[in-house]
């Protein structure tokens, strides 16, 4: 299990515009958590599953694509919910 998710954070996000979108939707959540703006923490989501959607277009990791999508949703989920205990902490 630890070497599948080795390979979820390092591997399968490998690629500079999957990264790049990463980057972005981790901007968006954190300004949308900041700022109070939801819709901003919801298209941060979109962002990081289109650089994944993005390798898979490619045709890098088609299988492991679907494998890993319920592993993709929790993650992003578990940033939101973290992120969110984060900003209130410090307020």
């Amino acid at each position: 299990m630890m070497e599948k998710l080795r390979w979820f954070f390092g591997e399968f996000h490998s690629g500079a515009v999957n990264q790049i979108a990463h980057f972005i939707g981790f901007l968006l959540l954190g300004f949308g958590l900041g700022a109070g703006r939801w819709e901003f923490v919801g298209v941060s989501g979109v962002f990081m599953m289109a650089g994944n959607l993005y390798n898979y277009a490619r045709g890098r990791y088609r299988k492991e694509f679907w494998e890993t999508l319920p592993l993709q949703i929790v993650s992003w989920a578990a940033c939101v919910a973290g992120a969110f205990f984060a900003a209130n902490a410090l307020k």
